[in-house]
């Protein structure tokens, strides 16, 4: 593997590795962020660091979606909308039909793309689940066994880590 997609397969890896994590294992003490929290975790292990930019919501902070996701594009991660482009190793963001607050942040959820573990070759996105406070949700790439009803969903935007020049 050369370039970007060495990156991008560490990162479906760490996803794959951290099936089953709990969000208290890791250190992490909140609740509805801590999807932000264990993507981040797994960039971490990948770069060396959490991503996370300044948005209106907040200056800064890793564990909120909205600043994690402005912290991709920052970084070197390119955005795009077409599920059917997605690859192993890119981060999902369910971007809901508002930006999201600290006070709303259900209508934000992040996870990573990775191939189905459980067979078929398919493509689903792993994330964490509030109510389990674990790594261990499965779902399709536009999130729709998240929970939230369809008025409040709107379309997934993928992420996908690219080296200068690619």
């Amino acid at each position: 593997m050369m370039g970007s997609e060495q990156q991008r397969a560490q990162i479906a890896a760490g996803a794959r590795a951290l099936i089953g994590t709990t969000d208290a294992s890791l250190g992490f003490t909140g609740s509805a962020n801590a999807c932000a929290f264990m993507v981040n975790h797994i960039l971490k292990g990948v770069f060396g660091h959490v991503f996370a930019g300044p948005t209106p919501e907040t200056e800064g902070n890793p564990n909120f979606v909205p600043s994690l996701r402005a912290g991709l594009v920052a970084g070197g991660f390119r955005s795009f909308t077409q599920s059917a482009n997605a690859e192993k190793g890119d981060i999902a963001v369910q971007n809901g039909l508002s930006p999201g607050t600290e006070a709303n942040a259900f209508e934000n959820h992040v996870g990573v793309v990775i191939e189905d573990p459980d067979g078929g070759g398919g493509l689903i996105t792993i994330s964490n689940s509030t109510s389990h406070a674990a790594f261990i949700h499965r779902d399709d790439l536009e999130f729709s066994g998240i929970g939230l009803p369809s008025s409040k969903m709107g379309p997934s935007k993928f992420y996908r880590f690219k080296l200068p020049g690619e």
